[in-house]
Formats: C-alpha cells, sequence, structure tokens
C-alpha cells in the first residue's frame, strides 16, 4: 500500500496533472485529519503485521493512513494459555487405518524405495518407509 498526502489546495487546481516531485514539494501540505472522512474503521494486516486507518466507502483507495499497533486492539480480548507437549511414542500409535504402499524411485536413478502412506492424504498424515518386498 501507498500513503498520500493531505493538500490544501484552490477549487480550480487539478493535482492530476502535477508530478510526483511536484505534489512532494506543494507548499501547503497539511495535517492528514483535514483529509479524513467522516467513515473510515482501524484494520489490521496481520500478514504486514501493521494497523490502518481506512475510508469504509473504498476500503482504503481514496483515504488510508497507518497507525499504531494498539489502535487496532479489540475492544475485548480474550487469552488463551498454549501448552505444548509431546511425548515420543512407537511409529504404530500414529499409523492411520487406511495404508496404501507406495514406491518412490528419484527421476534418473535406478533403485528406490517403499514407503506406506495413509491414503486421506497420501502421505502428509502417516509415512514411512518400509521393506521393498512390501511394495512388490
Amino acid at each position: 500500500m501507498e500513503q498520500g498526502f493531505c493538500l490544501e489546495v484552490s477549487i480550480d487546481v487539478d493535482l492530476k496533472n502535477y508530478t510526483r516531485k511536484e505534489v512532494f514539494q506543494y507548499p501547503l501540505r497539511v495535517k492528514t485529519e483535514k483529509c479524513r472522512p467522516a467513515n473510515v474503521e482501524n484494520f489490521f494486516n496481520a500478514s504486514l503485521g501493521k494497523c490502518f486507518s481506512a475510508d469504509q466507502e473504498t476500503k482504503g483507495q481514496k483515504f488510508f493512513k497507518n497507525l499504531k499497533t494498539e489502535k487496532c486492539k479489540p475492544h475485548k480480548a480474550s487469552f488463551v494459555m498454549k501448552i505444548n507437549y509431546s511425548q515420543k511414542v512407537k511409529t504404530e500409535q500414529c499409523r492411520m487405518q487406511d495404508t496404501n504402499y507406495f514406491f518412490y524411485k528419484k527421476p534418473g536413478k535406478t533403485s528406490g524405495k517403499c514407503y506406506e502412506v495413509d491414503i486421506a492424504t497420501r502421505g502428509h498424515g502417516y509415512l514411512k518407509q518400509v521393506k521393498a518386498e512390501l511394495c512388490k
């Protein structure tokens, strides 16, 4: 997203004809609040990790401003305690009921390996290298 600037200009001035450099040098740059429309909303962009204020009509095409992250904090917050716990178990305990055997050979190689894979996720949920005889 690119942030713009708020300028005080005469009604008959067409800023579309100004170059970017001229707009930055324009002598009557004013505070952003003077350009803020009546209906704005704050939103948090999780992928950028930033908080923005944007006009509701165009969702930020006509107006948006970077804000401090605290401005996007929800009115009601809940907190969750996450406990990481793991225990080493035998591979057989993780085995899914519906499995199949799959022989994989890398391109250009003359030999490969046999794997037992879960059918539902094709090995993303369960994958174990097994004896080659099981794939015959």
